[in-house]
């Protein structure tokens, strides 16, 4: 089993305390286990006998639910599946969640700012904020559990806190939209976010979202350059448009329809250059083969 380290909260030797915690409690489960790590892949390689989503689980339980207190649950108990997930430079974690069928949603998403790094003082300038976006298809909604966090919405682009008594919030398709964490937030900011309704095409899903976000996160981190035909073909199957002048209201629809056409036509050349969507780098064989199936890749 071939594991991201990020996933693991960055392991850096086989001694390390995360690794040590995990042969311990193996021993006490009758299970031998053992770790080889590939630092020029930031993988770890286990022949550990669980599933991916049993051993992360597992994992979280024995070593890093230690260092601190738990992130808040969702309100409707919904199961890690994928992450925890260090990225910009352990300023953003990243979860996945299995979402309730309840929400209609293709994806669950549990974000966590950590309030005290310096990327998070940088509010807007945040790496993972994005630019100003609409979705054409789906909806995104988020909630608050802890701490702050803000969004720039509308053609107006105007700036709105939420915290945890404001609820869940929609963002509408066709709405202009970023998010960013709050700058001077007491605490770390923990929220829910979900793409819905799940009967779209060109859908925003956990496979979506782990590339574009682990992407961008390495790019800043200069583990990897940027390839603006990768990013624009990675966005364009999400049926998501960029938003260029969004208060130049005598632009129209050509406020989102110009970058659109943009960039379909970097993502039709980054096609013609060998690129796919989704990235071998941020996704498992299996879940690779089966876009491929459906030519999503």
């Amino acid at each position: 089993m071939t594991i991201d380290s990020r996933e693991l909260g960055i392991l850096h030797s086989v001694g390390s305390e995360p690794l040590a915690a995990l042969r311990d409690e193996a021993r006490v489960s009758r299970h031998r286990v053992n770790f080889v790590i590939d630092p020029s892949k930031g993988a770890v390689v286990s022949n550990c006998p669980y599933p991916h989503a049993v051993f992360f689980n597992f994992y979280r339980e024995v070593y890093l639910r230690q260092e601190g207190p738990m992130a808040p649950k969702s309100p409707l108990d919904e199961p890690v599946i994928s992450g925890p997930f260090s990225l910009y430079e352990g300023s953003f974690i990243l979860e996945f969640l299995e979402p309730h069928p309840s929400r209609d949603a293709t994806v669950l998403i549990r974000a966590t700012y950590k309030h005290d790094h310096p990327l998070c003082k940088q509010g807007k300038d945040h790496p993972q904020s994005p630019p100003l976006h609409l979705h054409f298809n789906q909806s995104e909604t988020f909630q608050v559990l802890q701490g702050q966090v803000a969004t720039v919405e509308g053609w107006s682009v105007t700036t709105t806190v939420y915290t945890r008594e404001d609820g869940p919030h929609e963002i509408k398709p066709w709405v202009p939209h970023s998010f960013n964490p709050v700058p001077d937030s007491p605490e770390d900011t923990v929220l829910l976010v979900w793409a819905h309704p799940d009967d779209v095409d060109e859908m925003m899903d956990r496979v979506f979202f782990t590339n574009l976000l682990m992407y961008v996160s390495d790019v800043h981190e200069k583990k990897v350059s940027l390839n603006p035909f990768q990013i624009m073909l990675t966005q364009h199957v999400s049926a998501t448009a960029l938003i260029w002048f969004p208060t130049a209201t005598w632009l129209g629809p050509l406020r989102w329809w110009v970058p659109w056409k943009v960039q379909a036509l970097f993502a039709a050349a980054g096609r013609l250059m060998g690129l796919t969507p989704m990235m071998k780098r941020y996704t498992s064989e299996e879940e690779f083969a089966e876009i491929q199936k459906t030519k999503r890749t």
